[in-house]
């Protein structure tokens, strides 16, 4: 295990909110992709777990969850992982109140000046070079946080392809030196086709990875600023160590990019070059699924098609059709071109009003 300086002075935590309706069947609100096997025998969760584990010891890891599933991550984390590190969300309100809430009450139990870096549970990273790489880069920003050069430090990634699906950081300079923390120019939402082949080309924009990092009292100076109302939540979460309801539904349902990296003043990003996936819907599935079993599925006047199968003695045959993926589980089963993945989400709310 690398022996770098800062361990000790940094959190990470990671982030295991949300339902994952876009990869209906397979996840549901019951059984989120976070918490699932979803490429192979391990959940995403765990996979993220084990690869910050490289790096940093148990006690500086936490993890945040959903009330409704905190019985289903005991599971699922090794014995080594300390479960007063896990803390639930009641409900859910997107990550302005997830990550207010939790950066208080960690810097209860540790300090106003801790680091703290929230890691998203469905990254997809495996290369062993790269998954160190990134947990050097969570070091350096650790150490950014500690000299207070930033207010909030995020993680860009050397995009790979004009993606569509991923929101975009720009930055005042194509010369992008990868692993030095840079100041942010701008945010930019999903962009449409054309738009995404400029930011891709112009070489100033990076796929923006959503690793909010910060202190509590950077997070409290901001939210003076844009959000005075919720200082005295806070503080309440900050003394008492703990949360409620009332605590989450007192935020404004928004995003941390929303509510405060889009309006600080001081928001740094860490460049990185590594092969990374955010598993969030089933055209980047599709491209990490392996070639069909020739025993059990055959393709007839077609090619490139998969399938993601809960029952792996299932017979499917794909017949003068090329580049379809088939999913199915015990809750139920989705034929769908994978350069279409926005309609899942629709049919996942179709099923789960009945």
């Amino acid at each position: 295990m690398p022996n770098f300086a800062v361990l000790k002075s940094m959190q990470i935590i990671i982030s295991c909110g949300g339902g994952g309706t876009r990869l209906w069947p397979v996840s549901t609100e019951e059984h989120p992709k976070k918490l699932i096997p979803l490429l192979d025998d391990e959940s995403l969760m765990l996979k993220t777990y084990n690869r910050i584990r490289k790096s940093f010891s148990p006690d500086q890891i936490w993890v945040t969850v959903n009330k409704a599933h905190l019985e289903l991550v005991k599971t699922i984390l090794p014995k080594e992982f300390n479960l007063s590190h896990i803390i639930t969300e009641p409900v859910k309100r997107d990550t302005f109140a997830a990550i207010s809430i939790t950066a208080a009450i960690i810097a209860s139990k540790t300090s106003k000046e801790e680091p703290l870096i929230f890691i998203p549970s469905d990254d997809w990273i495996e290369d062993e070079t790269d998954i160190l790489k990134v947990n050097e880069g969570l070091v350096s920003i650790g150490k950014s946080l500690e000299n207070k050069e930033y207010d909030c430090v995020t993680v860009g990634i050397k995009p790979k392809s004009a993606s569509t699906q991923l929101g975009y950081l720009e930055l005042d300079s194509s010369e992008i030196k990868f692993g030095d923390i840079k100041m942010v120019k701008s945010f930019k939402e999903k962009p449409y086709k054309d738009l995404a082949n400029q930011y891709f080309e112009s070489g100033n924009y990076l796929w923006h990875k959503h690793n909010p990092s910060l202190t509590y009292t950077s997070l409290i100076r901001n939210i003076k600023i844009y959000y005075p109302e919720l200082i005295t939540i806070l503080d309440k979460v900050y003394s008492s160590g703990s949360t409620s309801i009332s605590d989450f539904e007192a935020f404004p349902k928004l995003s941390i990019d929303y509510a405060i990296l889009e309006k600080a003043e001081k928001i740094g990003v860490l460049p990185l070059d590594v092969n990374w996936n955010d598993v969030g819907t089933w055209d980047t599935v599709f491209s990490l699924l392996p070639e069909l079993d020739q025993k059990q599925q055959i393709q007839v006047d077609g090619e490139n098609n998969k399938v993601k199968l809960d029952d792996k003695e299932l017979k499917i045959a794909f017949v003068g059709v090329s580049n379809l993926l088939v999913v199915q589980s015990p809750d139920g089963l989705l034929i769908i071109d994978p350069r279409h993945p926005g309609g899942v989400k629709t049919a996942a709310e179709h099923f789960g009003k009945l």
